[in-house]
């Protein structure tokens, strides 16, 4: 799921999820880089940033299971197949600050705290018979949020493809996200407090499909330790996030590009 603000979800989920892939044939392994990209200031925004912020990427055989870092968070593969691997995830998400904010009605909202976020994660990959160097992906993130910003259920999930073209790595697919309304009612609700200091109307919305969304990546390894990176996204906001008075912009483009080195 999309969200935007601060730049520094984009970069850590975009560009680890890119050196996952590479993670995963290695698994004992330490990366440290830097990032630039362009996002929208928060969900449903029209303004957007342009930052430049580090790339931390790790994993680790423990044995009895593999702990990697995901996005913003730290994942444990308790299952660990060449095919599927599972297990619990905790994870951070950033919340909004109207100083950050360009919006004169939106930067009037109360801000949002981050949120610390606990649940489970799934992953799926399986090659393509007769297509060489490519196969299926499929990602599945459940969490819930615990303590900080929002107490919301949060559901992200991904089909794609990743294929090897040399040491050239590419990757696609089509993205999801869901929430109950503890977390729609936090990012995309106007209350009346929020309402009398900005201007917009009151809105309490549902839980729901929050976005759809593609994505396309390459990852490319320089030298046997540096790794290039982008990404480009574009998602639209669905149901009552689409339709709060918070949204400028229901159509939301990411593009990101970093260089990281494996240690």
């Amino acid at each position: 799921m999309p969200r935007f603000s601060p730049l520094a979800l984009l970069i850590a989920a975009g560009l680890g999820a890119a050196t996952a892939a590479t993670a995963q044939e290695r698994p004992n392994s330490f990366s440290l880089g830097i990032g630039l990209g362009v996002a929208p200031e928060f969900s449903g925004s029209s303004d957007y940033d342009f930052n430049a912020l580090p790339i931390i990427n790790f994993s680790y055989d423990l044995g009895a299971v593999t702990v990697r870092s995901k996005g913003l968070g730290v994942a444990v593969d308790v299952l660990d197949g060449p095919a599927l691997a599972a297990g619990p995830i905790v994870r951070y998400a950033f919340g909004r600050d109207g100083s950050d904010i360009t919006d004169d009605a939106v930067s009037q909202l109360p801000d949002i705290d981050g949120t610390l976020e606990v649940g489970g994660f799934a992953e799926l990959r399986l090659p393509l018979r007769n297509l060489t160097g490519t196969r299926f992906a499929a990602d599945l993130e459940i969490v819930q949020g615990v303590t900080g910003g929002h107490d919301g259920l949060v559901i992200d999930g991904s089909l794609g493809l990743e294929r090897r073209a040399g040491p050239l790595l590419l990757t696609g697919g089509l993205t999801a996200g869901w929430a109950d309304d503890g977390f729609t009612d936090t990012f995309f609700g106007v209350d009346t407090a929020g309402s009398a200091a900005s201007g917009l109307a009151v809105y309490d919305p549902d839980g729901g499909i929050t976005d759809l969304g593609v994505e396309l990546g390459a990852i490319y390894p320089f030298t046997d330790r540096i790794l290039g990176t982008a990404i480009i996204g574009y998602s639209e906001l669905q149901g009552d996030a689409a339709d709060s008075p918070i949204v400028d912009d229901t159509s939301q483009f990411f593009a990101i590009a970093g260089v990281a080195y494996r240690f």
